[in-house]
């Protein structure tokens, strides 16, 4: 189950990066502002490292022993630091300017 979990988590983190990537490539028809291409990019990095995580959770559900198995699943909760540390990267715009995401406090 843990499996085919992991297969499906992957091919779903890789999916909406192949849209990110879209996207991207044609910034120019769609007319995306530079903040947009920068978080665009930021988030598409978010999504490799997520495909990343669940590669790890594959690997270890076929490798671990049988009573460790269950165990393979808490490799998930590594997506929660690594969103937030991700979207410490993307640009907001408010009606006080450009700056950062709320979580990092860094202004441009």
């Amino acid at each position: 189950m843990f499996i085919f979990f992991a297969i499906g988590f992957a091919l779903i983190s890789f999916l909406f990066m192949t849209f990110y990537n879209h996207a991207l490539r044609y910034k120019v028809e769609l007319k995306l502002s530079a903040i947009e291409v920068h978080n665009t990019g930021s988030d598409k990095i978010f999504l490799i490292a997520m495909l990343m995580i669940c590669l790890l959770a594959l690997l270890l559900s076929m490798t671990v022993p049988g009573q460790w198995i269950p165990y393979t699943g808490f490799v998930y909760v590594l997506n929660w630091p690594l969103g937030h540390w991700a979207t410490g990267f993307n640009i907001v715009e408010t009606a006080n300017g450009t700056h950062r995401s709320p979580t990092s406090n860094q202004l441009i």
